[in-house]
């Protein structure tokens, strides 16, 4: 999805909701902090939102703008709600968003490293090919992930995602 078309989704959310305030908390966070996304983001078809603050909201964006919609077949993308209590999260990753203006809309991204702990946790080809991506363009810091990861307290859930972000580092220089 291209940074127009993530503004055209959200401007749609807000429009459908009456809302101007949301969480983005997929890939296309990274529009907030590259001006040259990498294809892993472009390609991408869905923005992974939540409305900050308002998460009842959720089924409405589902029905109106989301996978199979009426917008997304007009659009050729669509908006992903997002339950909040679903994407894994570092520590203190509220603290880390970063404000993306696309007036009326303001939307708060994800940390690039938060948002690979995240993808970490799906786990999914598609995840670890992003991770990839993040490490090999320096969009995301290794030293940085590894803290993040120490920041769960459950063991098995640290062994777990650092295996995984081993896996993602296959083919890296």
């Amino acid at each position: 999805m291209q940074r127009t078309q993530l503004e055209i989704a959200l401007r749609a959310a807000a429009d459908a909701l009456s809302e101007t305030e949301f969480v983005l908390a997929g890939s296309q966070s990274v529009h907030a902090h590259t001006d040259s996304p990498p294809v892993e983001v472009l390609m991408s078809e869905e923005c992974d939102v939540w409305v900050k603050a308002r998460f009842e909201k959720l089924e409405k964006i589902a029905s109106t703008l989301g996978k199979n919609s009426s917008f997304h077949a007009a659009q050729g993308f669509y908006v992903d709600p997002v339950d909040p209590g679903l994407v894994l999260l570092p520590t203190g990753w509220e603290s880390r968003l970063k404000k993306m203006d696309a007036p009326p809309v303001t939307v708060w991204c994800l940390d690039v490293n938060d948002l690979v702990v995240s993808k970490l946790n799906a786990g999914r080809i598609k995840d670890y090919e992003f991770v990839n991506a993040m490490l090999r363009l320096r969009l995301a810091d290794l030293s940085v992930l590894e803290q993040r990861i120490q920041t769960f307290a459950e063991p098995v859930l640290q062994a777990r995602l650092f295996a995984r972000l081993r896996m993602s580092l296959e083919g890296l220089p």
